[in-house]
């Protein structure tokens, strides 16, 4: 019995062009053997949905797909960088499923997440907390340059300045074109000519850093607090994540919250709740 394609990308038997190819980029990335190295299977469900993507993404396949032709796909998997490499290619482009770093975007450190607990009498009216955590943070020392002193940079004899290599790899899907940071300037695309004794001319060190947040007035459990620029460094060109900030509040014995209101039950008489009372 045929494959159902349609069902494998994960689309309707009328799914545009656009939305082929948006299924397939999803699934590309989900099911790669690299993103999946535990996975024993991964590696056939990729292929599977490259030889659907190949079919539908072409109108002439499509078509005789759809009155039940048999399609050959020939070598689209086989020993040559064609094919499977040209899919991938039109897709995603020169850098590859996992390549947006290395083909020249800038880096991006990763956001940090920490939870504070805070008792409901803060979180009502607000207060400021110190918040310690640790991290990759600019050196102190040369202040994130890498570099000791006044020195400064040359341009990777590696890669040329473009911060990326391109290298070929064998996998289970066959042989694959991808482009990866250099491994010389770590994507940086320069080298630092002195390098800074305290992080190796890296521009980040690993430490603890504490910051004071300011916690508004009314915050709940699951609110967040962003502090940009305040996350993981990386590297000296690189862009630092921000710092999350996670409410939870702590439950109160004497109020229940019910959004931005507080609840307070007390016990009365019959008496009482006739002719009034004070508590």
């Amino acid at each position: 019995m045929a494959k159902d394609y349609y069902k494998v990308l994960g689309v309707a038997r009328d799914a545009s062009a656009a939305e082929i190819k948006s299924a397939f980029r999803r699934l590309a990335r989900e099911t790669h053997p690299d993103a999946n190295p535990d996975d024993p299977s991964a590696g056939e469900r990729f292929r599977e949905a490259a030889e659907a993507y190949e079919v539908l993404s072409d109108p002439g396949k499509r078509a005789r797909y759809d009155r039940g032709d048999t399609i050959d796909l020939g070598d689209l998997f086989g020993s040559g960088f064609g094919g499977f490499e040209d899919i991938i290619r039109s897709v995603f482009g020169d850098g590859g499923l996992f390549g947006a770093s290395a083909a020249g975007r800038p880096r991006r450190g990763s956001d940090i997440l920490v939870r504070v607990r805070l008792p409901l009498e803060q979180a009502a009216f607000g207060t400021d907390v110190d918040v310690t955590y640790e991290s990759n943070f600019a050196c102190s020392n040369c202040g994130g340059t890498g570099a000791s002193g006044g020195g400064g940079t040359a341009t990777c004899s590696t890669c040329g300045g473009a911060g990326a290599v391109r290298m070929a790899r064998r996998s289970i899907v066959g042989t694959m074109m991808s482009v990866v940071d250099c491994p010389d300037c770590e994507g940086e695309g320069s080298v630092v000519v002195d390098p800074c004794s305290s992080c190796d001319g890296r521009g980040v060190e690993y430490g603890q850093r504490t910051v004071t947040v300011e916690i508004p007035a009314g915050v709940s459990t699951g609110t967040r607090l962003r502090l940009s620029g305040r996350g993981e460094a990386v590297g000296r060109t690189g862009r630092t994540g921000d710092l999350q900030v996670e409410m939870q509040v702590e439950p109160d014995e004497r109020f229940e919250r019910s959004d931005i209101d507080l609840i307070h039950r007390i016990e009365v008489s019959a008496v009482e709740a006739t002719l009034g009372t004070q508590k």
